[in-house]
């Protein structure tokens, strides 16, 4: 019997993509930008038992199958799979329940940023900037592009020498490594271990103007206000945001700035299981705007400024594939050929997601301000 009609019913009769399999079977466009190939009766079992895009992402990364081509072509089959898997997405909503969101939250984290800092292989050389940089042209370096937006969120908090920024989050510096720059002292909060170890090898070498403990958001009690919060790509893990606007509008001082960026949709939406199980964990989300915006506006808080960068972030994205593919032996010696067709999957999904025609995904970069003559109502 023909493999061809279950493979069809499966992926898609109009599959973009061509389908070669251990048989001899093979269909898809003469033109495919790329081929998925089934090597055995195995890699077939895995795809036709655990049908969507779950199944097909663990066949990938477990090597079951190959794609050979663009990968990001291949990603176009998630319209014709399932998204969802109904025990990953309520998983992620009981696990704070039965173990409380302080420790979810650690667990979460640790699990995407604490892999030996495998993200430093694909963001750009110069600040490691895990959000989307700015850019003025498409062909643009992702390091201009990067410098751009820390300049950006800099000027827009209207920074000046001395003042002190808080940054839940910091990542691997990005934005320490701006501010210090200009006599700015930053106070970082973070549940990475590796992030955390990172940066204070280089406040201990290089003199970095900063601070950083491991420490939870929701935790966190500081002893000042501080002239400037900063939130780079941080608030999709903390979704609690009323929560979110009490604690920033008790940590800032009157008169003064929060910086937002992060990725949205235009729905209430969870990512897909896949991302959910394998990449990021637990209760991260894209933002739905119409949240965030009600959140603020019952707070001190006012909107200065909201810049859409979905463009941008879709230029970012296709800079890290890019990268990640010219580093794909060193990821591969270093963290095995399993976390390199995840992060291969992961990155390349990102680009289709940011350029596809719906604009279903987008991202944001906000300014806010506490007005200095608030009061409650």
């Amino acid at each position: 019997m023909s493999l061809r009609p279950l493979l069809e019913e499966v992926l898609g009769a109009d599959s973009p993509v061509a389908v070669r399999v251990y048989d001899g079977t093979e269909f898809g466009p003469v033109d495919a930008k790329a081929t998925i190939v089934i090597r055995s009766p195995d890699a077939l079992r895995r795809i036709i038992t655990r049908p969507g895009e779950l199944g097909f992402a663990r066949a990938y990364v477990a090597g079951d199958i190959d794609i050979e081509g663009d990968i990001r072509k291949a990603i176009g089959l998630r319209e014709h799979l399932r998204d969802q898997n109904i025990w990953v997405t309520t998983w992620r909503h009981l696990q704070p329940l039965l173990h409380g969101r302080t420790k979810s939250n650690r667990e979460w984290v640790s699990a995407h940023y604490d892999m030996d800092n495998l993200h430093l292989h694909f963001l750009d050389r110069e600040y490691h900037t895990y959000t989307p940089g700015v850019f003025e042209h498409d062909d643009e370096p992702l390091e201009v592009a990067s410098g751009r937006k820390l300049r950006l969120a800099f000027e827009g908090l209207g920074l000046k020498p001395g003042d002190r920024v808080l940054e839940p989050g910091p990542g691997w510096g990005s934005f320490i490594r701006h501010a210090m720059r200009r006599g700015v002292y930053v106070k970082g909060i973070t549940l990475s271990r590796h992030q955390l170890a990172y940066i204070n090898e280089h406040i201990a070498r290089d003199g970095w103007n900063a601070d950083v403990e491991y420490m939870d958001f929701f935790r966190f009690e500081p002893t000042e206000q501080y002239d400037a919060i900063v939130l780079n790509g941080v608030i999709e893990e903390l979704r609690d945001f009323p929560a979110v606007m009490e604690r920033l509008a008790r940590w800032i001082k009157p008169g003064k700035r929060v910086y937002l960026d992060f990725m949205a949709a235009r729905e209430h939406f969870v990512f897909p299981a896949f991302i959910s199980k394998y990449v990021y964990r637990g209760a991260v989300c894209r933002v739905f705007l119409p949240k965030l915006v009600e959140a603020i506006t019952r707070s001190p808080f006012e909107m200065l400024a909201v810049h859409n960068d979905r463009r941008n972030y879709y230029l970012t994205a296709r800079h890290w594939f890019e990268n990640l593919e010219r580093e794909r032996d060193a990821v591969r010696a270093r963290f095995g050929e399993a976390m390199y067709r995840l992060y291969r999957l992961y990155l390349g999904g990102t680009v289709n997601m940011l350029d596809h025609p719906t604009h279903f995904t987008t991202a944001y970069r906000i300014f806010l301000e506490r007005p200095g003559d608030w009061r409650p109502l």
